[in-house]
């Protein structure tokens, strides 16, 4: 099993998100609702560049987006050794990650090694 299927697993077991949540519910779905089109377009863009996500860069939040997000999140968390910790369960953390995954911020971790910047 490689790293990512791991995460994968562990991830289901850490962001459980009822399937009929709502927006006030679930920060992300809030989060990615308040962005605009071409922002979550972009945020399903680079987690579907980085295998998360298999379904349509729609800008459309759904479980699949949903899935994505926590896996990139807790990826993003190990591979940068400590340097990003997105917390996603908080409306204000959603925001912060979802703004830095739509401006590109996260890419180095998020499918790179991480060490581009250890200079």
């Amino acid at each position: 099993m490689n790293r990512r299927e791991m995460l994968a697993a562990s991830t289901a077991a850490l962001f459980v998100f009822s399937g009929g949540a709502s927006a006030q519910s679930d920060p992300l779905a809030a989060a990615f609702d308040d962005l605009g089109m071409a922002a979550r377009k972009a945020v399903q863009s680079e987690v579907q560049i980085a295998g998360f996500y298999t379904g349509a860069v729609d800008g459309a939040y759904g479980p699949g987006t949903r899935k994505a997000l926590a896996q990139a999140a807790r990826f993003i968390a190990e591979n940068s050794r400590g340097k990003a910790q997105p917390k996603v369960t908080t409306a204000a953390g959603a925001q912060a990650f979802l703004a830095a995954m739509a401006r590109g911020d996260m890419a180095k971790w998020l499918y790179g090694e991480g060490n581009e910047s250890d200079g």
